[in-house]
């Protein structure tokens, strides 16, 4: 009889405990996952559909900006060509130097690709960034991913940056 009363105990405490987590979950990053293929640079990318309404296509066939009607969070999925073929180590040096308005406080590289993330802007503008990029074998071409979202929003999109960011193939050669 006490076993089955902690049997018991022990299931109606992991269902709890788990409807709490569930509960906890930002309802728009629980509605699914698509996967955006770019055509022109043949790389691939997995994002959230439920937070991005907004979907609009480069017209140049470079890439997309997904944003969300909710807070204004953008993400942005491109092809780029890498036609001086820049080691990432010099991508990262440039991508952490183009713009002014940015706090960088991860940088990381390895053989193929960049990672740089931080803040953007200052005061109530302020945002947190987060922008990767992978280099094909040939390293003259780059896929990136590059997602701006307000400091205010950073418990729903941290925990999607992980899954976006490691989906994020290289562009053919």
């Amino acid at each position: 009889m006490l076993r089955a009363v902690t049997i018991t105990a022990a299931a109606l405490f992991s269902v709890l405990w788990f409807g709490l987590l569930a509960m906890s979950l930002p309802a728009k990053a629980e509605q699914g996952w698509g996967q955006y293929c770019n055509p022109r640079y043949q790389f691939c990318i997995d994002y959230p559909t439920g937070v991005f309404e907004q979907r609009i296509e480069a017209d140049n066939g470079d890439g997309i900006t997904l944003v969300s009607t909710e807070d204004g969070a953008e993400l942005r999925i491109y092809g780029v060509m890498n036609g001086d073929e820049l080691p990432p180590e010099t991508l990262l040096q440039i991508l952490a130097e183009e713009r002014d308005d940015r706090e960088i406080t991860y940088r990381a590289s390895k053989d193929n690709w960049v990672v740089l993330s931080g803040f953007q802007g200052t005061g109530e503008g302020r945002s947190i960034f987060y922008q990767r990029l992978e280099g094909n074998d040939a390293n003259d071409r780059l896929s990136g991913m590059e997602l701006v979202y307000p400091e205010s929003a950073r418990g729903t999109y941290d925990s999607l940056i992980e899954r976006m960011s490691l989906s994020l193939t290289p562009p053919a050669n």
